[in-house]
């Protein structure tokens, strides 16, 4: 289409949620005191709606078979252990959750760090175990960092750590958990989920990224096809222990499926809880300031957003994050002067970061959902992707996003978002969020329902006979 949105459209739709809200409200006594602005009416639709969402996630945790308030939500006496959490709350399952990567490093990191704040209230206990770093205040408590660690191949400001076996075990044994959640195919999450058949507990596998398709950008020939072989390997042997296999968009389901995934079931993504709760500081009314937020690697398609700089030299644009592509995106900057790089950005600081933007965009050539897509859209921000970010498979995310078209270039796109006055802005950004919410929601009904559901029976030596076939494939 010509345009990011047909303007009536959205103005209709727009109207028609808030009157269908304000009527729900109403019907649960809330007295109407006038609006002096549309900012101020679209908040009080806003916090009306959460409230709402809250009330139904307490509705879910009932059907589990718990009182969900139980007082004071039976909550008091948490124990804070970095992100783990235990303590009483509403459900008897204990939840853990293993990764190769660290809380927030990348999108796989952030998603699993997001889903522990999200979904603790159901639970009786969440912890994660993953490697950690001196930058994470974490370190203190995990002591993963005695496992063997060496730069990942391709992306030396990442790392790949294989777990020291002993500690692993003990936490894992120590903790007792009901569910184990392998977030990733390394050796953290193949040697949790084999302890987890051990003890006979539930055990999902996640995925969320396809190595096979990231080996192609930077490997050619025998090194991309060595790649393709382990990765497969890798993923069926952890595919093959798990009771199912959890993606978050119908074509990372389909690659699943490829990587010897028997149960694959689809699930959403959460977001920090505060981008939805804590007002929006700034409504955009002009396309002027760009963001992009992620890795800046081959996979993300960073010289698109170079070009569109170089382009449009009328707008500011500024890039976040860390990786390969950093040293030649200095160099480059250098000549641009509407270009910033901001580095890494702590966690904590990202949603000031979003609200100081008008526009983010996200042009990857590989991106199995786009979680800061997510975020931009739950802080009301107007959001460009390309086609392959998993999010536009959403049909209820996707009427929040500017999607481009295939033979389109981000500088098309943006060119054509400026079209659009404050108001198309605002509009866009209010059904952004309200999409957020609704899909947070689902999300969290999903997993509350999932982790109760009963184990699967499994074989090891199907496993190892599957792992063999499937890398002497990949090596073919």
């Amino acid at each position: 289409m010509s345009t990011f949105t047909q303007g009536r459209q959205v103005a209709d739709c727009i109207e028609q949620q808030a009157v269908v809200e304000s009527k729900e409200v109403e019907s649960k006594g809330v007295e109407s005191k006038g609006v002096e602005s549309r900012s101020v009416e679209s908040e009080a639709v806003d916090q009306a709606t959460y409230e709402d969402i809250l009330g139904r996630r307490d509705q879910a945790s009932e059907r589990l078979g718990f009182d969900p308030r139980g007082g004071e939500r039976r909550r008091v006496g948490l124990e804070h252990t970095g992100l783990g959490c235990v303590g009483e709350s509403t459900t008897p399952v204990r939840l853990l959750i293993v990764s190769d990567t660290e809380p927030y490093r990348n999108g796989v990191g952030a998603y699993y760090a997001d889903l522990m704040a999200d979904i603790e209230p159901l639970l009786s206990a969440v912890d994660i175990c993953c490697p950690s770093t001196a930058s994470l205040d974490l370190a203190s408590s995990w002591p993963w960092s005695r496992g063997i660690s060496f730069p990942m191949p391709g992306d030396t400001t990442q790392r790949v750590r294989l777990p020291h076996v002993p500690t692993l075990t003990r936490h894992i044994h120590k903790f007792r958990p009901d569910v184990i959640v392998s977030a990733t195919p390394g050796g953290y999450g193949i040697m949790a989920a084999h302890i987890g058949r051990q003890l006979g507990v539930k055990v999902f596998a996640g995925f969320h990224t396809c190595f096979t398709q990231i080996a192609r950008l930077y490997w050619r020939r025998w090194r991309c096809l060595g790649a393709r072989g382990l990765s497969l390997a890798c993923h069926h042997v952890l595919f093959s222990m798990a009771d199912e296999v959890l993606v978050n968009s119908p074509d990372m389901m389909r690659l699943a499926r490829e990587h010897g995934a028997r149960r694959v079931r689809l699930v959403g993504t959460p977001v920090t809880p505060k981008y939805l709760s804590t007002p929006v500081r700034r409504l955009p009314t002009s396309v002027e300031k760009v963001l992009f937020v992620g890795r800046l690697a081959a996979e993300k398609n960073i010289e698109a957003v170079v070009r569109a700089a170089i382009s449009l030299p009328h707008m500011q644009f500024s890039f976040v994050g860390d990786g390969p592509e950093r040293r030649k995106l200095e160099r480059i900057s250098r000549s641009l002067p509407n270009v910033r790089l901001h580095g890494w950005v702590d966690r904590s600081a990202m949603d000031r970061v979003l609200d100081d933007h008008d526009v983010l965009v996200l042009p990857s050539r590989i991106e199995s959902f786009g979680t800061v897509a997510l975020e931009a859209m739950a802080r009301q921000r107007l959001v460009i992707v390309s086609p392959a970010c998993g999010i536009t498979e959403w049909p209820c995310l996707r009427g929040g996003l500017r999607v481009m078209d295939p033979q389109e270039t981000l500088t098309e796109a943006l060119i054509d978002v400026s079209r659009l006055n404050a108001f198309g802005l605002f509009s866009q950004g209010a059904l952004a969020r309200a999409a957020v919410r609704q899909h947070v929601l689902w999300n969290r009904r999903l997993w509350s329902t999932a982790l109760v559901e009963p184990v699967q029976a499994w074989s090891r030596s199907a496993v190892w006979r599957a792992c063999a076939r499937d890398m002497l494939t990949g090596w073919l």
